[in-house]
C-alpha cells in the first residue's frame, strides 16, 4: 500500500502498531463465557500445581479446561502430535512370587492440535483519501481496535463451542471453498441424550458398538437427537445434572480445582435449558439452599446460574443446537448421518461449506439444544502465528482495509491411537477423559 496509516500517527507509530497487536492478541481472554477458563488466565487465577490430566500424564499441561500451546511458533508446521501415555493398570505381584517379566508396557497414544489461518478485514466507512490527518488516523486505529476486538473475542467463543461439539474449530471443519481444512465433523464420544440414561453409542458391556470419527457413530447421534420431541422427561432436570456428574467421574474428567479448595465441573446450558432446569422444584430447592457467596468471589464464579451436586451451571445464550436431515430447523441440505451445530446457514453459505452461519449476532433457537461439561485440558488452542495488522489500500477507488491475520486453531483434547499400540489399529480412537457433551429438548423462551 502507498502509506500505512499508523504512519500518519507521527513518530510513535510503530508503537501504536504494537500496542494495537498486543491488546488484539490478548482479546480472546476477555470472552464472556470462556476467557476465564484459558490457560493464562486459569493460571493467575488458582496459581496451583499442574498434576496428571484424567490418568493420562501429559507433559506441560496447566489444568485449565482450554490449554494453549505455542510450540507451532518455534517448530513450525501444521499439526502436532502431543503424546499421552496410558497409565499402569494390572495389579501388581504378591509375596515371594518372581515379577520378572511381568512387566506391563507404555501404551502411547496421542492428541492432536492443528491449525489454520484467519484474516478479518475492517474498513472505515467511506473513503479514506479525503481524510489522511493525523486526527483521522488515531480515531480509526483506536475504531477498528475496538472493532476487531470485539470480533476476534466473539469468534473465539463461537471456535470453543464448535471445537467441543464437532472437535474442531471453524478454520479447520469448513469446506476448502472458503479456505477452511475440511476436517469432517465429529460429534463428542462422551455423548448423552436427556431422557434415557447411557452413553450414545455403547453397549452394556461398555464397548463402543460404532467407533467415533466414523459415519456409523454420527449415525447413532442422530438417532439419539431426533428421538427428542419433547416429550415429559426430555427436558434436563436436577436428576440428570446428578448423572452426568457421576458419568464425569466415571470417565476420570478431573474437576477444575480453585486455590481455597472448592472444584467443581463447569456445565454450559443453553439460557432456555437453564430456563426449564430453573422449573425443576428439586433443583430449584438445593440451589437455593448452596450458599455461593465464596463462589460469587472466584473469577469462576461470575455469571454462575447455580452451584448443584459438585457442578456449577452456567447459562449461555450462545450455546448451539443440533440438527439433523429429519430435525433440521427448515434446512434441507443436511445430509442422512450427519450432525450438525449452530444457527442453520443460508444457501448461499452452504454452497460456500458453512455447516453453520458464522454471524456472531444471531442466536440459536432451535428446539434441540447441546450442553457441556469440561474439567482440566478440555481444549487446545494451538497458535502458529502471533496476531499481526495488516492493511491494503487501493488509491483509485479511495479504499481502505485493517484487518487482524493469526494463524491459531482449536482442538477437542480427544487421544487418537495415531500408532496402533493401544488398540492396534492406527488412527483408532481411544477415549476422551476430559469432557463430554449432551442433548436435551429446549423450551423456547417467548
Amino acid at each position: 500500500m502507498a502509506i500505512s496509516v499508523f504512519d500518519l500517527t507521527g513518530a510513535s507509530g510503530a508503537a501504536i502498531r504494537t500496542l494495537t497487536e498486543k491488546s488484539l492478541s490478548w482479546s480472546p481472554l476477555y470472552e464472556e463465557t470462556f476467557g476465564k477458563f484459558m490457560a493464562p488466565n486459569f493460571v493467575q487465577s488458582v496459581k496451583g500445581e499442574s498434576r496428571p490430566t484424567g490418568g493420562m500424564k501429559m507433559p506441560s499441561f496447566t489444568d485449565a479446561p482450554i490449554e494453549t500451546k505455542e510450540a507451532f511458533r518455534t517448530e513450525g508446521g501444521t499439526e502436532m502430535l502431543i503424546p499421552v501415555m496410558r497409565p499402569l493398570s494390572t495389579p501388581g505381584v504378591f509375596g515371594n512370587t518372581p515379577a520378572f517379566g511381568l512387566g506391563e508396557s507404555d501404551a502411547l497414544a496421542f492428541r492432536r492440535v492443528a491449525i489454520n489461518r484467519t484474516i478479518k478485514p475492517y474498513a472505515p466507512p467511506q473513503g479514506m483519501e479525503f481524510q489522511k490527518t493525523k486526527k483521522w488516523a488515531k480515531q480509526f486505529i483506536k475504531d477498528a481496535r475496538n472493532r476487531l476486538r470485539q470480533h476476534y473475542s466473539g469468534m473465539t467463543g463461537f471456535n470453543i463451542r464448535s471445537a467441543a461439539l464437532t472437535g474442531y474449530s471453524s478454520e479447520l471443519n469448513q469446506g476448502a471453498a472458503i479456505g477452511g481444512a475440511g476436517e469432517l465433523y465429529a460429534s463428542h464420544p462422551s455423548f448423552y441424550v436427556a431422557g434415557t440414561y447411557g452413553q450414545v453409542g455403547i453397549d452394556t458391556n461398555g464397548n463402543y458398538t460404532s467407533q467415533p470419527y466414523t459415519a456409523a457413530y454420527e449415525a447413532l447421534i442422530q438417532a439419539g437427537v431426533d428421538g427428542l420431541n419433547g416429550s415429559a422427561g426430555q427436558q434436563i432436570t436436577g436428576d440428570y445434572i446428578g448423572y452426568l456428574v457421576l458419568q464425569a467421574q466415571q470417565k476420570r474428567i478431573q474437576r477444575i480445582v480453585m486455590k481455597d479448595g472448592f472444584y467443581f465441573y463447569p456445565i454450559f446450558v443453553k439460557d432456555s435449558v437453564y430456563f426449564d432446569l430453573w422449573r425443576d422444584p428439586q433443583f430449584r430447592d438445593i440451589a437455593k439452599r448452596v450458599d455461593n457467596t465464596s463462589l460469587a468471589k472466584t473469577p469462576f464464579g461470575n455469571c454462575e446460574g447455580a452451584a448443584y451436586l459438585g457442578a456449577v451451571i452456567y447459562p449461555d445464550i450462545k450455546m448451539p443446537c443440533i440438527y439433523t436431515a429429519t430435525n433440521n430447523g427448515g434446512d434441507t441440505g443436511i445430509a442422512a448421518n450427519v450432525v450438525e451445530y449452530g444457527v442453520r446457514p443460508s444457501a448461499a453459505l452452504r454452497g460456500q461449506g458453512w455447516q453453520s452461519d458464522p454471524n456472531l449476532l444471531k442466536v440459536d433457537s432451535g428446539s434441540v439444544a447441546a450442553g457441556l461439561l469440561v474439567g482440566a485440558s478440555a481444549l487446545t488452542i494451538g497458535t502458529g502465528e502471533d496476531l499481526k495488522i495488516i492493511e491494503q489500500e487501493e488509491e483509485l477507488n479511495s479504499k481502505y482495509e485493517m484487518a487482524y491475520d493469526v494463524i491459531q486453531s482449536i482442538v477437542r483434547n480427544d487421544v487418537i491411537d495415531t500408532i496402533g499400540s493401544v488398540t492396534g489399529t492406527k488412527g483408532a480412537f481411544v477415549e476422551n477423559t476430559s469432557s463430554l457433551a449432551f442433548a436435551t429438548w429446549a423450551k423456547k423462551i417467548s
